[in-house]
């Protein structure tokens, strides 16, 4: 019995090492180099621009398109965990969106070009976001967030009394915040040291995610510009109905606008692309 038991266990830790490589291998495709972006925008004919700043000593890289002198508003969009700018690069080429905003991505500290130590407080990733803000110089702006990215365009739109706030399948309910079985591989020693640096990063975030959003928590009820919540309540990894609640709940209803998808999962900012580019134009033109 006890043989078996062994065997048992050898086998699930080589599942997992395989299973892990293969992330690791999924994470090193979906990466866009520099080289591989500005390809991307050829084929597009989209002309970016790659380009860096540094907050508090540490360096965070950012993508836009080129700035035109008809361009007033800022669009900023800001990803979850794991991510990179990339995650928006469609968005960002985006010739209707590019029309009427400057539109920018970057990579949070701790992903892709800005680094690889974890800043698992959401006030230090607004204040970053702000500082992403400020180097455009663009007084109006929308902040864009998905899933992780929500609360931190929620803290940074709060501060910067933004124009406009969107969260798109935003974690920000710290009493349903879920934690997987599997998000226990980025904390662990044993197994930690085969994920990609982008894994263990999402993994320190989402650790300390519930009391970073506690600390937010009163905050929301200060919102002065509009901030748009758009959920799916399909949505398995942010709980739709709980954090639709909280929204109701905390943010001024005058600020407040709901958008619900019955039959849509968590990933909708990709399997759904019009609709969330028409909802990010009518944000524009509400302006």
């Amino acid at each position: 019995m006890k043989k078996w038991f062994k065997r048992i266990y050898i086998g699930i830790f080589i599942l997992t090492v395989l299973v892990i490589g293969a992330v690791n291998i999924g994470m090193g495709v979906m990466r866009f180099t520099n080289l591989e972006a500005e390809e991307y925008f050829d084929e597009r004919g989209f002309e970016g621009i790659i380009d860096s700043i540094v907050v508090n000593g540490r360096e965070v890289k950012i993508v836009s398109d080129k700035p035109e002198e008809s361009d007033s508003i800022l669009l900023v969009f800001v990803h979850g965990a794991p991510g990179t700018w990339d995650a928006f690069k469609e968005y960002v080429t985006d010739k209707d969106l590019n029309s009427k905003a400057r539109i920018v991505s970057y990579d949070r500290p701790g992903y892709g070009g800005s680094g690889d130590i974890a800043m698992p407080s959401i006030q230090e990733q607004s204040e970053v976001l702000k500082e992403v803000i400020k180097y455009f110089g663009l007084k109006r702006n929308i902040l864009i967030g998905h899933s992780y990215g929500g609360p931190i365009v929620g803290s940074a739109g709060l501060d910067l009394e933004s124009d406009a706030v969107i969260m798109i399948a935003p974690l920000v309910d710290p009493e349903s915040e879920p934690l997987f079985w599997y998000s226990y591989f980025s904390y662990w020693k044993l197994t930690s040291w085969l994920l990609p640096t982008e894994l263990v990063v999402a993994g320190l975030e989402k650790f300390a995610h519930t009391e970073e959003l506690e600390k937010l928590k009163d905050n929301w009820k200060e919102a002065k510009g509009e901030f748009i919540h758009i959920h799916g309540l399909k949505d398995g990894l942010a709980p739709g109905k709980e954090n639709l609640a909280f929204t109701n709940r905390q943010i001024p209803q005058n600020n407040l606008n709901t958008v619900v998808y019955e039959d849509k999962g968590h990933l909708i900012i990709w399997t759904d692309y019009n609709l969330m580019k028409e909802e990010i134009l009518k944000a524009i033109d509400n302006l």
